[in-house]
């Protein structure tokens, strides 16, 4: 055994079906880290926990699993087949079965230049947005045929990334902020500290202060968007002023695919209800 404190501390259990049966055979275990591994340990090196829980984990049971999966494959694999059943029809001793089946592994990701981070909240996302952009060693789209897209009387400041395929208009502002690809960008657009992800469009004059577009967000003319998130195909139309909403599709008032549902049309749904 080595122990080594150079690693962060994030985990990411996979699991057979098997083992999961197991645990939930054991209801009052409340930490997969500090108790339920620590028993599952104890089954590779106590012989009467092995004994006890040989049928749960036997290979017998997850091989035919494997064979019927096989069976019904479109693959001709008869030969493995053949070896399939041979295996199962002469299995060695239950301590063999166990060590065959049961094995408790660990993968170590080696710590570079960042270490990886868990993003689970918006507020983790924007982070890591903007700590991406204070190491960032590149801002536009290096090939000319995605550089001739950008407007040279654009302004984009060192600190902002652009996506490729992504159109930006003249005389629009970029800073701090991260563009995906293929995204529309028009004239004297004000974009300041926001993510848009893939897609999104950005119509003539339009502001953007703080702000994370969804894929396909559509942003009408001189509407102006302060500290909101919006929704993957969400539309906010020409002159709409928000600040610190965030802007999605409810279920009970989701309209058809190719019908895009505007704030206006959100708020009027809001006011009947």
């Amino acid at each position: 055994m080595k122990l080594s404190s150079s690693f962060e501390d994030s985990h990411v259990y996979v699991f057979r079906r098997s083992v999961l049966d197991l645990l939930h055979q054991k209801p009052h275990f409340s930490s997969l880290r500090e108790e339920f591994l620590l028993w599952l340990c104890k089954i590779q090196y106590r012989h009467s926990k092995r004994l006890q829980y040989t049928q749960e984990l036997n290979v017998k049971h997850e091989s035919m699993s494997q064979s019927l999966s096989l069976k019904h494959s479109s693959l001709n694999l008869n030969n493995a087949h053949e070896r399939d059943r041979s295996r199962i029809s002469s299995p060695t001793n239950t301590d063999d079965l166990i060590q065959a089946n049961l094995k408790i592994g660990v993968v170590l990701k080696k710590r570079g230049a960042e270490s990886a981070t868990r993003i689970n909240t918006l507020h983790k996302f924007y982070e890591v947005n903007r700590r991406m952009l204070s190491t960032a060693t590149y801002t536009l789209p290096v090939d000319p045929k995605n550089r001739s897209l950008i407007d040279q009387r654009a302004q984009i400041s060192a600190d902002s990334v652009v996506g490729q395929s992504t159109q930006i208009s003249e005389r629009t502002t970029i800073k701090r902020s991260v563009i995906g690809r293929h995204c529309t960008i028009g004239k004297m657009v004000k974009i300041t500290g926001s993510v848009l992800l893939d897609h999104c469009i950005i119509d003539d004059g339009a502001k953007l202060d703080g702000c994370i577009l969804g894929k396909g967000t559509q942003v009408g003319s001189k509407a102006e968007l302060t500290r909101c998130v919006t929704q993957a195909g969400y539309e906010v139309v020409a002159g709409e002023m928000v600040k610190g909403e965030k802007l999605e599709v409810s279920d009970w008032m989701e309209a058809p695919a190719d019908t895009p549902v505007t704030r206006n049309q959100e708020l009027q749904a809001e006011s009947k209800a």
